[in-house]
């Protein structure tokens, strides 16, 4: 009975790192967006729909890359 409990838990660690690395190379991927994000805005000033669409886009890239420093900080560290 322990051997199934330990290996269970073993799977269980797997599984945790594994998306706890996922998460790490999406916010890595947001991080990178950003600049890109802050030209489009820049570029667009004179079509105003896109440029909101841009500022959307970007307001949400933020608040993501926000709960992941708030509350998976490993994830942030998992991600350098």
């Amino acid at each position: 009975m322990h051997r199934k409990i330990r290996i269970f838990s073993a799977h269980c660690e797997i599984k945790i790192f594994s998306a706890k690395s996922a998460m790490a190379s999406v916010y890595r991927d947001l991080e990178s967006m950003r600049p890109q994000l802050f030209r489009l805005a820049s570029e667009a000033n004179e079509n105003n729909d896109e440029l909101m669409g841009v500022l959307r886009l970007t307001d949400e890239v933020n608040r993501v890359i926000n709960v992941v420093k708030d509350k998976y900080p490993d994830v942030v560290e998992l991600s350098k």
